[in-house]
C-alpha cells in the first residue's frame, strides 16, 4: 500500500507544480501590468489620478497573489511530510 500512497502523493504533487507555473505567471502578468501602467502615468500628467487608483486597486491582486504562493509553499511542506511517514510505512501495511 505504501507504493500506492505515494503514486497518489506525486499525483498530488504534480498537480502543485502546474499551479506554482499558474502562480509564477500571474506574477509575470503583474509585473507587465506594473511597467504598462508606469508608462501610461508618464504618458500624461492626467493619467496619474485614474493610474492611482489603478495600482491601488491592483495592490489587492498582488496580494492575493502572495497569499496564494504563501499557501502553496504551505502544502508542498504537508506534501513531503506526508510522503515521508507513508515512507516509513512497512511494505505489508494493509493500509485500512
Amino acid at each position: 500500500m505504501p507504493d500506492e500512497s505515494i503514486q497518489f502523493l506525486e499525483e498530488a504533487e504534480r498537480a502543485g507544480g502546474h499551479l506554482i507555473d499558474l502562480l509564477n505567471q500571474a506574477d509575470q502578468a503583474l509585473l507587465q501590468f506594473k511597467v504598462s501602467l508606469g508608462a501610461f502615468r508618464e504618458a500624461h500628467e492626467l493619467n496619474n489620478p485614474p493610474a492611482a487608483e489603478i495600482e491601488q486597486a491592483l495592490s489587492d491582486v498582488e496580494q492575493a497573489i502572495q497569499h496564494a504562493s504563501a499557501k502553496h509553499n504551505e502544502v508542498v511542506a504537508k506534501l513531503n511530510e506526508a510522503k515521508a511517514a507513508v515512507a516509513e510505512r512497512p511494505e505489508d501495511d494493509p493500509g485500512y
